[in-house]
C-alpha cells in the first residue's frame, strides 16, 4: 500500500507538470503547431504477483502510458490496439508530414491516432539481463543467478494472447481478454499446444528479421 500511495503521488505530480507545458505553450501561441507525447519506458509492478520493480513481462511492467496530442488530431480518442516503442519514430515523422523510410524500425501509427482504421499487428518485447548487475552484490547460489541472467522474447496478438518465452525455460501463455491480469499460466496446461506452436513460431521468424540470435 505504501508503495502505490508513493506512485499515485508521483502521477499527481506528473500530471500538474504536464499541465504547465501545455499551459506554456497555448501562452505562446504555440498549442497548435505542437505535438506532445507523454510516455515511459517500463512499467513497475508495484506488489503484483508479489513482486517490484520491472525486468518481467508481466502486464505491469510492460504496459505503459502513451499520451499524443497533436494538431488536427481531436482529443478524447483512444487507440486500443497494442503499440511498440519502435512505431513512435515513424509516427512522429508521419504527423509531421515527412517521409518515413524503410531504414526505421517500426511502423507508423498516424492513422490510428487520427482516427481512422488500420490493420491490427503482432506486438513483440524483448528482455536481456543487464551486466551492469555483476558484482559482489550477485548472488552465489546457481538458482538465483540462472533466475536474473534469463533473456526473454515475447509476442502480444491481437486476439489476446501473450506467449513469453526463456532461455531459462520460464515461459509463459496468457489469454489477456479472459485473464486480463494474467494468473492463470497456460504455457504448461494442455489444450494450448497449438497456441504456444504458432506462437513460436511468429517469435522465431520476428527474431529472424531483427537480427537476434538468443536460442529459444
Amino acid at each position: 500500500r505504501e508503495i502505490r500511495t508513493q506512485y499515485l503521488g508521483n502521477v499527481a505530480c506528473v500530471d500538474r507538470s504536464i499541465g504547465r507545458i501545455l499551459a506554456r505553450l497555448d501562452q505562446h501561441g504555440l498549442a497548435d503547431n505542437t505535438i506532445v507525447v507523454f510516455t515511459s519506458d517500463h512499467g513497475d509492478q508495484l506488489g503484483a504477483h508479489r513482486m517490484v520493480g520491472k525486468s518481467v513481462m508481466y502486464e505491469e511492467s510492460v504496459r505503459i502510458p502513451c499520451f499524443v496530442k497533436a494538431p488536427g488530431v481531436r482529443g478524447g480518442h483512444r487507440v486500443m490496439s497494442s503499440w511498440s516503442h519502435i512505431d513512435m519514430t515513424p509516427t512522429l515523422l508521419d504527423l509531421m508530414g515527412q517521409p518515413v523510410t524503410d531504414g526505421l524500425a517500426g511502423r507508423s501509427r498516424a492513422a490510428e491516432i487520427r482516427g481512422e482504421s488500420a490493420p491490427a499487428q503482432d506486438v513483440f518485447v524483448q528482455w536481456n539481463f543487464n551486466k551492469a548487475g555483476d558484482g559482489e552484490k550477485t548472488p552465489a547460489d546457481d538458482a538465483s543467478q540462472r533466475a536474473i541472467r534469463e533473456a526473454t522474447r515475447a509476442v502480444f496478438t491481437p486476439d489476446g494472447w501473450k506467449l513469453c518465452l526463456s532461455d531459462a525455460d520460464r515461459c509463459l501463455l496468457f489469454n489477456r481478454r479472459e485473464d486480463p491480469y494474467e494468473q492463470r499460466n497456460l504455457f504448461y496446461r494442455g489444450g494450448h499446444r497449438e497456441v504456444v506452436a504458432r506462437l513460436t513460431k511468429e517469435i522465431h521468424a520476428w527474431q529472424k528479421r531483427a537480427g537476434d540470435k538468443l536460442a529459444l
